[in-house]
């Protein structure tokens, strides 16, 4: 999910611009021979928020490029990042040596792979619309075009959380591991990351007043909007005693890649672990509560497919596992619901505003639109009961 990440120079992307590439399978396989020097056998285009992402794999005989010590057998991602962050290459610098300290700790993660150009990123220019049909109907005019940055990221091998059954103790693994990772970014830095402002940190929630027009139920709208007061005046006055650190910034189902275990016994269901993580798009540096609240959000949304439990109590397990290595203060404990709702508004205002006004033909930009109800609970539910719950449950695991 990448929408709205801003720039390093902190400028973020207003409303109503529409910033994803148009790039076809016949452009995506030339873009991987020309700029990264391997012929393509298999594409297929992944789900993507405002990039574009291409599954490839390539001849393993086939290396052209001088950079490439040996060719990934797992295949690659294809990555062509949308034309607002591509205006900034720090920032894409900052998420390629991010991915490789994580790898270099022992995360699995995917990998930036350099260029013919020894580089870990190539800027192209790339049409907005097909060309031949450009051609045939508009002859006397130069196609619309525009920038965007191309890398190319090994692919790492296993399923997302989103196709697997959810258990408890996938919930405690979740939040037991994006502390850990939490902790392995303190000793990373890049400057690009001092000044990068991002929609999708939560210290950017009060923004959503301008992108709450694209949601279609005035109900949502108003519900959105009293978060969003809340928040103002909870949540901010608090940062001078919240802990900073480098964050993941999306740590959701779709980038948590799980692998089956192998112990488990014959007939019985599959278990799994957290193997990996994918998709630093929206990396940013700011405050560990957020990474929690938006750990928690996701797992709630994914409640539905955890066994006799209500959602909300999902926000038990992942803060065991995540106090485990890196507790929380009382004082960004005592604000973390709010954190949760905010967390909960930006998915779902900023899913319905980019499909209603920007691509109504990507449908999964609408993946948690229905949630909406869950996060009117949420909300509506005293604080009292919902941190009752959540601390029954953490004693457990102590």
């Amino acid at each position: 999910m990448a929408t709205d990440k801003g720039s390093s120079s902190g400028a973020v992307l207003e409303p109503g611009v529409s910033i994803r590439p148009y790039v076809p399978e016949k452009v995506a396989c030339e873009l991987v021979e020309r700029v990264f020097g391997l012929k393509v056998v298999k594409i297929k285009e992944l789900k993507s928020y405002d990039d574009k992402n291409f599954f490839v794999k390539v001849e393993e005989n086939n290396n052209n490029n001088a950079f490439l010590e040996a060719i990934c057998t797992d295949g690659y991602v294809l990555k062509i990042t949308n034309s607002h962050d591509s205006k900034t290459p720090d920032l894409l610098d900052g998420q390629n040596q991010l991915m490789l300290h994580l790898n270099e700790r022992g995360f699995t993660c995917t990998v930036p792979q350099k260029t013919v150009d020894g580089k870990l990123a190539s800027l192209q220019k790339l049409f907005k619309q097909d060309i031949d049909d450009w051609k045939l109907n508009n002859m006397a005019k130069e196609c619309p075009c525009d920038f965007h940055l191309v890398r190319l990221l090994t692919f790492v091998p296993g399923d997302i959380l989103a196709n697997i059954h959810v258990t408890t103790d996938i919930l405690y693994q979740a939040g037991r591991y994006i502390a850990q990772m939490n902790v392995a970014m303190e000793e990373f830095h890049h400057p690009v990351f001092d000044t990068h402002k991002t929609v999708w940190s939560l210290e950017s929630v009060p923004k959503l007043l301008e992108f709450v027009f694209g949601i279609r139920s005035a109900e949502n709208r108003e519900l959105v909007k009293e978060i969003v007061k809340v928040f103002e005046e909870r949540v901010p006055k608090n940062y001078p005693q919240m802990k900073k650190g480098q964050l993941h910034g999306d740590f959701n189902e779709q980038n948590i890649l799980v692998r089956a275990k192998t112990n488990t016994g014959s007939g019985s269901p599959p278990e799994f672990y957290i193997a990996g993580i994918l998709d630093f798009g929206d990396s940013h540096f700011s405050y560990y509560l957020f990474e929690v609240a938006l750990t928690i959000t996701y797992m709630m949304m994914e409640s539905k497919k955890v066994d006799n439990i209500d959602f909300f109590e999902c926000g038990g397990h992942v803060l065991a596992g995540y106090f485990s290595i890196k507790p929380l203060s009382d004082l960004e404990f005592q604000i973390l619901k709010v954190c949760i709702a905010g967390r909960y508004c930006q998915s779902l205002t900023m899913g319905e505003y980019t499909y209603t006004q920007l691509d109504p033909g990507n449908e999964y930009l609408l993946t948690t639109s229905t949630n909406w109800p869950q996060l009117r609970e949420f909300w509506e539910t005293p604080h009292e009961v919902i941190y009752s719950k959540w601390k029954a449950i953490m004693q457990q695991y102590n």
